[in-house]
């Protein structure tokens, strides 16, 4: 299958060396199969770790109250909010996600980041676009496969809130 890609734009022009720096060193241990979360974790600071969030039992709780309460339909369209990701699933996307983690491609004003799918369906791109966005950058867009198309973020749910 063809190479894909996610575009994105640094928030902060100073985060995009941290980006190739973290990016480079979660495929180095992803092609060397050694994606342990005390390693990964190891590549992001306490403020790029906050990004990620395990929810309590009574969060768990209010977020399936609404699970359930919401028609299915949109339960399962692009539309319904998704709880914050846990660090824990997050690596276990990574390690575990039918693709290779290519790295940063393009210049300093077209970044990217490089994936190759194994076969398609490949699981999607939910962990990778957590990475890019917990390392200070916005998503742009992506070709997952099916061609570039604009980046429409997943509303997320606020587990402080309840709201998105």
């Amino acid at each position: 299958m063809q190479d894909c890609y996610i575009l994105f734009r640094p928030r902060n022009p100073a985060s995009l060396p941290n980006t190739r720096d973290c990016v480079a060193r979660l495929a180095d241990m992803q092609r060397r199969g050694a994606l342990d979360e005390a390693d990964v974790e190891s590549c992001f600071t306490p403020a790029q770790r906050a990004y990620f969030r395990k929810l309590t039992a009574e969060e768990m709780k209010r977020y399936n109250a609404l699970w359930f309460a919401t028609p299915l339909p949109q339960r399962h369209s692009a539309d319904m909010p998704q709880p914050p990701w846990d660090f824990g699933s997050f690596v276990d996307a990574l390690a575990n996600g039918e693709y290779e983690i290519g790295g940063v491609t393009g210049d300093d004003a077209h970044p990217a980041l490089s994936f190759h799918p194994f076969a398609y369906p490949y699981g999607g791109t939910g962990s990778l676009v957590a990475l890019i966005e917990c390392l200070g950058n916005e998503i742009v867009g992506m070709d997952d496969g099916t061609g570039l198309s604009p980046y429409r973020p997943v509303p997320r749910w606020n587990p402080d809130t309840g709201n998105t």
